[in-house]
């Protein structure tokens, strides 16, 4: 333990004698940190501690607000230890002389536990933060004090105050980073702006807030009200998410569940949470943007986090926010995109009305094939593209089918390639469309009206191969097809803008190894958004991320009507 110089000594002194003389609290003094003014634990015989803290002089409302919040929430149950605040003995806040200044003294209860900052990230619970916020924010909506409706900097609701401030950033790069992704926030939120209901939130659920319990795993206490503001509800979960997200590899991911847990709690509707991402960037702009305000004023504390906020920008710059905002609503328990519900009824309103995307007397008497994790049947690597083929339409053959039927929504076992698998996540083996297996050169057929959006070999060794995707209208709602592991004749066989009409031939089906490697079949998939992909759309995903693609990725059979269990997670409630 450091041993205070003389000096830290005299100011310690100093402090117990501000907390006796004006609290009543005879004690000794240890200082902790903060983002302004001075700070101290201060601990008596009895054996509580408490918080006294100088703060400067201009902040009387401030303080005075705080201490209404504390008062307010001290008759409720927010789930957490929250502070409480003492009263000074002449009843008003005292002014004291402190370090040859003035400063304002005032004095709330000591929480025990470890900050959560000191907690390893991987031990925390986003999920369980924004159920911790969203539950005090829920509370927080019936405090009414007309000092919460005031211009706070760090207000997201003034996001666009930080664009003046940007050029303090030295860096051209960073400025010109930082300077691109508050636009487009901005401009999302400001198209939302109407949807975005107000309400009293506590504004900075960063880590050295929170306290958690024993084990550091739950959080057992928000602190510091400082930053309390009427602003917009979601502010809460982005701001919440923007700390936690730091130094993740997964940040949409990891937001989504902060975001989650806060709408189980108080909930958001989807205005709000189409706002959220862009929030999220928003509030880590801001963090750069103070940051490098207040570097030529020897502000440590705004430092904090700017670094990691920069990395964490760096991250999110090339990330879809159409992909993020689907995976929010997917969390919260909603179709992954607005268009997934009146889709799904459109396709099944017409489903007599597609024409098959091969011949209809191959499809009447098709085999459904088991290609699941664990399936012994086709125990074969996809390296062995040969036996494999061998294996499958042997086994079509022996049960009297015509063609095989690989199924929707199918953990496959299947994609072991470097293509469907990084060192960080777990490998994409989640089946979005269906297989048609059938013989090579089989034509493929549009199964309704469409454009050629794109005509693309991807070529890579277990890839699509040659791949069409049209775009079709829903009665002015868009969405697409793609038909993959064509054969290279198709190629040459479309164009893009090209118009296709229902049961017109668009290609045909390929073979190994021109197809991708793969025997010989068509992958059909329905997708309700391109996000940003080009001639190309994740044909699997991770399991872990199914619930999400379900609603990117709608039922294929909706279009090609089988009588047949083609969906494997029909009866799986996870997905």
């Amino acid at each position: 333990m450091t041993v205070p110089g003389a000096r830290e000594q005299e100011l310690l002194l100093a402090a117990a004698r501000i907390a006796r003389d004006h609290f009543g609290i005879d004690g000794t003094a240890s200082r902790l940190h903060g983002c302004e003014g001075h700070i101290f634990r201060v601990g008596n015989e009895d054996g509580r501690l408490w918080v006294l803290k100088l703060s400067p002089d201009g902040l009387t409302d401030s303080i005075e607000l705080q201490r209404n919040v504390l008062r307010f929430l001290s008759s409720r149950k927010p789930g957490v230890a929250i502070q409480t605040f003492r009263p000074a003995l002449g009843g008003n806040l005292p002014r004291v002389q402190f370090d040859g200044r003035q400063w304002l003294a005032w004095m709330v209860s000591f929480l025990p536990g470890p900050v959560q900052a000191s907690t390893p990230r991987s031990q925390r619970s986003p999920r369980e933060l924004g159920s911790v916020m969203g539950r005090l924010d829920k509370i927080l909506s019936g405090f009414d004090d007309d000092s919460v409706r005031r211009h706070l900097r760090w207000d997201l609701a003034q996001g666009k105050d930080l664009r003046a401030g940007r050029k303090a950033i030295k860096d051209p790069v960073r400025r010109e980073q930082a300077g691109g992704m508050l636009e487009r926030s901005l401009t999302i939120v400001d198209r939302l702006q109407k949807g975005l209901r107000k309400s009293v939130i506590h504004g900075d659920a960063n880590d050295y807030n929170l306290l958690t319990s024993g084990d550091g795993k739950s959080i057992s206490a928000v602190i510091d009200f400082g930053d309390l503001v009427e602003s917009w509800r979601v502010a809460e979960a982005a701001i919440a998410a923007a700390y936690a997200l730091l130094d993740s590899d997964e940040p949409v991911a990891l937001a989504a569940e902060v975001l989650a847990g806060y709408h189980s709690q108080w909930p958001l509707n989807e205005a709000e949470i189409e706002a959220f991402l862009p929030l999220v960037e928003i509030r880590l702009c801001m963090t750069v943007i103070h940051a490098a305000m207040a570097a030529d004023d020897g502000d440590e504390y705004s430092q904090i986090h700017a670094e990691d906020a920069w990395c964490a920008l760096g991250v999110l710059e090339d990330r879809n926010l159409c992909r993020g905002h689907y995976q929010c609503r997917a969390a919260c328990g909603l179709d992954s995109t607005p268009q997934t519900r009146p889709l799904t009824q459109w396709l099944a309103k017409r489903s007599a009305d597609f024409r098959p995307v091969i011949a209809e007397n191959l499809l009447s008497s098709a085999i459904v094939l088991d290609l699941s994790v664990g399936s012994e049947e086709f125990a074969v690597s996809s390296d062995d593209v040969e036996t494999l083929t061998e294996k499958l339409f042997a086994h079509i053959e022996s049960a009297g089918g015509t063609a095989g039927i690989g199924r929707y929504r199918e953990n496959r076992s299947l994609y072991q390639s470097e293509l469907f698998r990084s060192a960080s996540t777990e490998a994409r083996s989640f089946h979005l469309g269906l297989d048609l297996f059938a013989a090579a050169d089989t034509p493929v057929m549009a199964p309704l009206d469409g454009k050629v959006l794109s005509v693309t070999d991807n070529a890579r060794d277990l890839d699509y191969g040659p791949t069409v995707i049209l775009q079709h209208d829903a009665d002015g709602q868009e969405f697409f097809t793609l038909y993959g592991h064509l054969s290279p004749a198709t190629l040459d066989h479309l164009e893009p803008g090209q118009e296709v009409g229902a049961g017109e031939t668009i290609g045909w089906i390929g073979t190994y190894p021109s197809n991708g490697n793969w025997p010989p079949h068509l992958h059909f998939q329905v997708m309700t958004d391109m996000l940003d992909y080009q001639g190309d759309f994740p044909g699997v995903a991770r399991p872990s991320e199914a619930w999400y693609w379900r609603g990117l990725c709608i039922d294929p059979n909706l279009m090609l009507g089988l009588d047949l269990p083609v969906d494997a997670a029909q009866d799986d409630p996870r997905h």
